[in-house]
């Protein structure tokens, strides 16, 4: 039975109870006269003792109402906790589309695929992929290229003339994304030696832009987790 049926019954057996007992004293005590006084005596003791357990049972009824508006209330709260913790995953695992600042990266080829008979360098998905590690060294808090929300389990890789980053095909020229501090990730990108100045003494056109505000998107798909599964903890506390 749960807990508003108890309150019900509780509330309906306590009504009964009284008019049943209002209806008997009112009965006997059209009957009082006449006799003895001691038997009238114990019939008013009988309502009293009555009274008393009525009192007691709409005590009883009043606090479980007030258990189960407590009940209600700590689960709305709970739904809330959880759904609130449940959002605060999605934004920590990449899911949800964030904005912030940060600094946009744009490479485009060369238009010309041949200067002097001489092979003009074109982009590589290992580029990408290490001006991403770059990006993420530098304090990087969310990555996209073209539109696509870069996560530990993204891929970018070669897939015939075209680059696939998370198993979308993606061309020229190239939009990478970044949120954290505009001074630092840009700064990070300009370190000697690193992705962007061997693209650049390469020919191919490197724009850097610190931005106040980017967004980057959510990702799109959802990880295929088949095997990983959570280690428990072992009573001496190591997992």
């Amino acid at each position: 039975m749960t807990r508003k049926k108890l309150v019900t019954s509780l509330s309906l057996g306590a009504v009964s109870l009284i008019i049943g007992v209002l209806m008997t004293f009112q009965l006997r005590a059209n009957n009082l006269v006449g006799l003895p006084y001691d038997q009238g005596e114990q019939l008013t003791m009988e309502f009293n003792n009555l009274t008393k357990r009525n009192a007691a049972l709409e005590a009883d009824a009043a606090d479980l109402e007030r258990k189960i508006r407590q009940a209600r209330a700590g689960q709305a709260g709970a739904v809330q906790a959880a759904e609130s913790e449940l959002r605060k995953t999605d934004l920590e695992a990449g899911f949800t589309a964030v904005a912030g600042p940060g600094v946009k990266v744009i490479l485009n080829n060369v238009s010309s695929q041949a200067v002097d008979g001489t092979t003009v360098y074109i982009i590589r998905d290992s580029d990408l992929l290490k001006l991403v590690n770059e990006l993420n060294a530098a304090g990087a808090e969310a990555v996209s290229v073209n539109g696509e929300r870069i996560l530990s389990t993204s891929e970018i890789r070669l897939a015939g003339s075209n680059i696939d980053v998370n198993l979308t095909p993606i061309t020229p020229p190239y939009e990478v994304l970044a949120i954290g501090d505009s001074a630092r990730l840009a700064e990070g990108l300009q370190t000697p030696g690193g992705i962007l100045a061997f693209l650049q003494d390469l020919g191919i056109g490197v724009t850097v832009k610190k931005e106040t505000r980017v967004v980057v998107p959510g990702f799109k798909g959802h990880p295929d987790i088949s095997y990983a599964r959570e280690v428990q903890p072992s009573a001496g506390g190591r997992t």
